[in-house]
């Protein structure tokens, strides 16, 4: 189904594959029109499976149609083809990375991705084999490739890797051959070295530590530096109470960081004392030395 217009080149392709296909134009956000679109299918064999591909992009425009505009495929688009298709092999949304991630202007299409990520899980409840997919920067064909010089150069500076069409294509072969693997699978967000960790504000939020590139993690564990191996000293011979909690706190936090890949900034300590309770500081120490 294609929303404007009957795309004939596109059925007549698939036929040189084998394939009886029909083309209809039909806005899948209008649930009166997709009825009617599947009522005059009667001819065809039963529907087996369904990839929604359905978006419509509009970045930084200030009116509420344009806010609406890539709302709609996403949000009602999803849930209209959601309702007839229980019984289906597999049901796949080609949601869109920009739904975890997005940048300035994007607002109205993040919300919609954002929508169709956790869907579903929402029709795995009631036994559909349903799989969102979100692809990031495709390298030669779709809307960020046809607008490379723009949004494309956009997502390289946050850190976004690219894929091929082949690697595309592939995501979705698994998810059509194996749906219950994953409900929602997230490509294209770069692991490896490079300045995005430092730069790009949302590398740096802890849902993502898990992902950040460690490569000096495991010496850094197993190897302390100066200032661990001076903790003892410096609470042995630093006043008690305040000053040797807050060498203790700056410790845990420095750890903390190395453990989960985060930056020191971002951590806060608690605040609140713990009232009637004391510490013996040199026995923390000894315990943070094991």
């Amino acid at each position: 189904m294609f929303r404007y217009a009957r795309q004939e080149h596109v059925a007549a392709s698939l036929d040189g594959e084998g394939c009886r296909a029909r083309a209809v134009a039909c806005n899948v956000a209008d649930e009166a029109r997709l009825r009617e679109a599947l009522q005059g299918r009667s001819d065809l064999p039963p529907i087996r499976g369904v990839i929604h591909a359905g978006m419509d992009m509009a970045y930084e425009r200030k009116k509420l149609g344009y806010f609406q505009a890539p709302l709609r495929p996403k949000v009602q688009g999803s849930l209209n083809l959601h309702n007839p298709f229980q019984d289906v092999d597999f049901f796949i949304m080609l949601s869109s990375l920009g739904g975890v991630v997005s940048t300035a202007g994007q607002a109205n299409y993040a919300a919609g991705n954002a929508f169709q990520d956790p869907l579903p899980g929402f029709g795995r409840e009631q036994g559909l084999q349903a799989v969102a997919i979100d692809f990031g920067m495709v390298e030669t064909v779709g809307h960020v490739a046809a607008n490379a010089h723009d949004i494309g150069q956009r997502l390289e500076r946050a850190g976004l890797a690219s894929m091929t069409e082949t690697d595309m294509l592939r995501i979705v072969e698994l998810a059509i051959r194996e749906p219950s693997a994953s409900a929602q699978i997230t490509t294209c967000i770069s692991t490896g070295p490079g300045p995005q960790w430092e730069k790009s504000i949302w590398y740096r939020e802890g849902r993502f530590a898990d992902l950040r590139y460690r490569k000096t993690v495991q010496s850094q564990a197993e190897t302390p530096t100066k200032g661990e191996e001076r903790l003892r000293d410096q609470i042995a011979s630093g006043p008690a109470g305040v000053g040797a909690a807050g060498v203790v706190c700056k410790g845990v936090i420095k750890k903390i960081g190395v453990m989960f890949g985060l930056v020191e900034e971002d951590i806060s300590p608690v605040k609140k004392p713990v009232a009637g309770r004391s510490v013996e500081w040199t026995k923390l120490a000894a315990m943070w030395k094991k």
